[in-house]
């Protein structure tokens, strides 16, 4: 008679949880007043943030270590110049709506440490292990936008109030922290959000003495 043992250190099966393969596109690229791709402002805003928009499907945005399903992770954002030697900008977020903060490049009293010119946003969905996600056929897990980016200027005088914050994610994320505040001719970019259920309002943008912005910045998803 044989006897049968189980080995306790076997892996454990984690599920896919989706029915069919992720996929993931740049929704929009928000500099300081309108998607980028769609005749909007070229002109980083004051608050020296960028604003981006996720489309994701079947695939869950989680922090590492608290995947419950192998399509899930994070989307790891890198911003390259034209050179493409090496990302000026690599993080992960796990969220669909993001503000990435280029402020450390603009030190105060001091000279811009990102120039002007032609730069590329790349989006990868990062599995919990922090691998690339591959999606095989019928799917993309990945997406990159090409641009022009001006630097802000007639800033600190007379900037106008920064945009809210970007909306809940799907998984019910809060409301992102608003923008700081914009050029007088733009509001800032859209805060980011974090995941969580119930999301609350993110707080209101800090309004520079002066001029007002003559177009909110963009929503979040």
């Amino acid at each position: 008679m044989g006897i049968a043992f189980a080995c306790s250190d076997d892996p454990v099966t984690i599920p896919a949880g989706f029915n069919g393969p992720a996929s993931l596109t740049i929704g929009g690229v928000y500099l300081s007043d309108g998607d980028v791709r769609n005749g909007g402002s070229t002109q980083l805003a004051c608050d020296h943030r960028i604003g981006i928009m996720l489309e994701v499907v079947n695939w869950e945005l989680k922090p590492p270590g608290v995947c419950p399903v192998t399509q899930c992770g994070r989307v790891r954002i890198q911003l390259s110049d034209a050179a493409g030697d090496k990302p000026v900008f690599s993080r992960e977020y796990a969220s669909a709506g993001v503000s990435l903060d280029l402020s450390a490049f603009f030190p105060v009293g001091g000279e811009p440490q990102l120039s002007a010119g032609s730069y590329t946003l790349s989006a990868d969905l990062i599995n919990d292990a922090g691998n690339p996600y591959n999606p095989g056929d019928g799917s993309v897990g990945s997406d990159q936008v090409s641009f022009q980016l001006n630097l802000p200027n007639n800033c600190g005088t007379d900037g106008s109030a920064g945009a809210g914050g970007a909306g809940a994610s799907a998984e019910g994320g809060a409301a992102g922290l608003a923008g700081s505040a914009g050029s007088p001719a733009s509001a800032g970019a859209a805060g980011e959000i974090t995941s969580g259920s119930g999301g609350t309002s993110g707080s209101g943008g800090t309004s520079g003495s002066g001029g007002a912005p003559s177009e909110a910045g963009a929503a979040g998803g």
